[in-house]
């Protein structure tokens, strides 16, 4: 199997955007500071992995996504792949929100450690669980089906 990475257009705009929203996501949740610890529902980080790490398998997740992009034989699987990389988008842009919201509550007082405290493992988990299915498996689930009904009666080629 060959690892040949070619970078389309749209390649370039994954790219960009995923650098862009990387690098807000990054450093919203550094402006969070200590309340972190208490509120970070990265799994990863919740399992002690650390920075260094999220931010190498973010590294890896875009080299995966412009390489199963770059298979231009295969128009349904860039198709699924460029969907994918739509909702992580999404949801990585829910998450820079919600760390901005969380800021704004440290800067006018409204969350205190003692509140960040309070926050559960499982309030954690069940926040986690609800984002995934609300913004990538519902929405990866629509585009599939929708996709192949489209196919029923169009031809799909890539340029």
């Amino acid at each position: 199997m060959k690892f040949k990475l070619v970078m389309y257009k749209t390649s370039w705009v994954m790219l960009i955007v995923f650098i862009v929203l990387a690098t807000v996501d990054f450093y919203s949740t550094l402006l969070i500071g200590d309340f972190v610890q208490y509120l970070e529902a990265n799994f990863l980080y919740m399992l002690g992995v650390g920075f260094p790490v999220i931010i190498l398998l973010n590294i890896f997740v875009l080299w995966y996504f412009l390489f199963l992009y770059s298979n231009k034989k295969n128009v349904t699987k860039q198709f699924y792949t460029l969907s994918m990389f739509m909702y992580f988008s999404l949801l990585r842009i829910v998450v820079i929100y919600n760390n901005f919201r969380v800021v704004k509550a440290i800067n006018d007082g409204s969350l205190t450690v003692a509140i960040a405290q309070e926050v559960t493992m499982a309030a954690k988990i069940s926040y986690v669980i609800n984002m995934e299915i609300t913004f990538l498996l519902l929405p990866v689930f629509i585009s599939i089906v929708t996709y192949h009904i489209f196919k029923w009666e169009h031809t799909i080629e890539s340029k």
